[in-house]
Order: C-alpha cells, then sequence, then structure tokens
C-alpha cells in the first residue's frame, strides 16, 4: 500500500492572494458562504486526480474539521481518509474516526490544564486580535499584533514539558506537546499497514511528518533530517510546488 500524506495550504492549495499573482488556469477548491478561498491551478488538480488513483491520498493539516471540509478535491466524494487538527483527528469517509480520537484525548490529557491556562493568558494579552479558540477541542489558537512578544509570555508561563507554542505569521497556536504531524505519521502507518509513504510540506509544522516519510517534498528553508527516506527540496520558482510534487510522485509510483 502506497500513501501520499501531504499538507494543504501553500503546499497543495493556495490563497485567493496568490491566486492573483498565478499566471496559470486555477480551479476554485474551496469556498465559504460563496466566497472563493483557495485554488489549485488546473494541472496540479487533474495530476492529484491521476495520482489519486494510483495510491492512497491522505490531507494531513493543522486546519479544524469544519476548515478541511470546505475543500473539495474531487468532485461527488472527499479523500477516504484525511487528518486534521494537526493529526489529531482522522477522518474516515469524512466522518471522525472514533477510536483515533480517542487515542488522542488519552495522549492529550496531561496537557489540559497547560491548554485551559494559555486561554487565561491570551485574554489578558491586549495584543490578541481574534478570538481564543480551542480547536476541535485539541488545541488552542488565536491570532496577536505582536504574536512574538504572544508567544514569549506564553513560553514563560506555560509548562513546555506539556505543551509547545508555535506561531505562523500573527497566528499563535498552542498545542500538547506530544500532538505533530510526524506523530500522526507514525500512527497512520501502523492504522493503514502501508508500505510507502510520500510526504509533502512547506512550513516548520510540516517537517515531523517529513521526518518520518520514506519519500518527501520540502518548500520551507529550515533543514529537514531525515530518519530513514529522502527529502528533495523544492527548488523555488521552477514550477508550481503541487505541480512539481504531483509530477515527481507520478514518476516515482510508476518505478513501485
Amino acid at each position: 500500500m502506497i500513501v501520499f500524506a501531504s499538507d494543504l495550504d501553500n503546499t497543495l492549495i493556495f490563497s485567493y492572494k496568490k491566486r492573483q499573482q498565478c499566471q496559470n488556469p486555477t480551479i476554485c477548491v474551496e469556498t465559504k458562504e460563496g466566497k472563493e478561498l483557495s485554488f489549485m491551478t488546473k494541472k496540479a488538480y487533474d495530476k492529484l486526480q491521476a495520482v489519486a488513483s494510483s495510491l492512497i491520498f491522505v490531507p494531513i493539516t493543522t486546519r479544524s474539521v469544519e476548515q478541511y471540509q470546505r475543500i473539495t478535491f474531487f468532485e461527488k466524494k472527499y479523500p477516504q481518509y484525511a487528518l486534521t487538527t494537526n493529526g489529531g483527528i482522522l477522518l474516515y469517509e469524512n466522518q471522525i474516526e472514533k477510536n483515533w480520537l480517542f487515542e488522542t484525548k488519552q495522549m492529550i490529557e496531561s496537557s489540559e490544564k497547560e491548554l485551559e491556562k494559555a486561554k487565561e493568558i491570551l485574554k489578558k494579552d491586549m495584543a490578541i486580535c481574534f478570538e481564543i479558540r480551542k480547536v476541535d477541542d485539541i488545541f488552542i489558537y488565536t491570532k496577536s499584533m505582536e504574536p512574538e512578544k504572544t508567544a514569549k509570555i506564553l513560553s514563560q508561563q506555560l509548562d513546555l514539558e506539556k505543551v509547545f507554542v508555535d506561531t505562523n505569521g500573527e497566528k499563535i497556536y498552542v498545542f500538547p506537546k506530544i500532538l505533530s504531524k510526524g506523530l500522526a505519521i507514525k500512527r497512520l502507518k501502523n492504522f493503514l499497514q502501508c508500505d510507502t509513504i510520500f510526504s509533502a510540506g512547506d512550513s516548520g509544522f510540516d517537517i515531523s511528518m517529513l521526518e518520518e516519510a520514506d519519500i518527501s517534498y520540502w518548500s520551507g528553508k529550515e533543514k529537514v533530517m531525515m530518519k530513514k527516506g529522502i527529502c528533495h527540496v523544492y527548488q523555488q520558482n521552477v514550477t508550481n510546488f503541487a505541480e512539481y510534487i504531483l509530477t515527481e510522485i507520478e514518476k516515482q509510483v510508476s518505478k513501485i
């Protein structure tokens, strides 16, 4: 069994703002209340249809279940499996896999007090410019006008043996320490009993996932330390990242 576990935002799909800079034909793959939010190039979209017919495509994202379910990769169906909420939730046929979630809840139980503490700290932070959410009851998310300062305050006051603090632009995250996309890939290997995992990503959230895969595709600046496989670093401006990934996976699958 071959699996392609891929990050979504800025890996396979891109925003309306980036679409304005794209010169290739595009297809909208995400809408909210009639507003077009995310896109793929038509070439990448068509290649995904072809690739998904020869392996198991598993989206893996920090998005919530609700945010993920706004995306349409295929006509009239969702991918059979998807990992949302930084890998804390597995969807099977677009429904939450209860055993996976139960196991996640057991793993993050020791982090719950620190997550609640993080919410209280954030409520007092005058730089917060968005609601404070506990995403799918698994991790904390909000936005700050001074993200580095907010992250520093959280890191100084929280038990970093139980949780970790991360930022992405103005976005602030507090995750249970154990929760990562890398752990999700380990669990997925056991769950699906797969032989080969391809993976792709663009941000620090994705590094642990890429390191656990057999063949990875990476567009970020940090160094990826593969445990056993091979990591291909995307050369910027060569082509659209998604097109590059899917073209390369097509080639690799044909050899297996």
